[in-house]
């Protein structure tokens, strides 16, 4: 009878184990992913700011270029 009651507290235990080590596999999976999509949404903040920096300049351009341009009378 006790060995089987060892036996038993020796499955649960390496079944705890496995389950603990199942458990930190998929928080550092977690964490990983995380890293990524925070690499991937600073990317694309940084091009929509470009983007956005780029229009302005634009805009302003072609304000400042034509002689009708409010632009161009603000600054004759």
């Amino acid at each position: 009878m006790m060995q089987s009651s060892m036996k038993q507290m020796h499955m649960d235990y390496t079944m705890s184990q496995r389950a603990s080590s199942a458990r930190t596999a998929a928080a550092a999976s977690a964490c990983t992913q995380s890293a990524s999509h925070n690499a991937i949404i600073a990317i694309l903040d940084a091009i929509i700011m470009a983007s956005i920096i780029i229009i302005c300049a634009l805009v302003l351009l072609v304000l400042a270029a034509f002689p009708y341009a409010p632009l161009a009378r603000i600054t004759a």
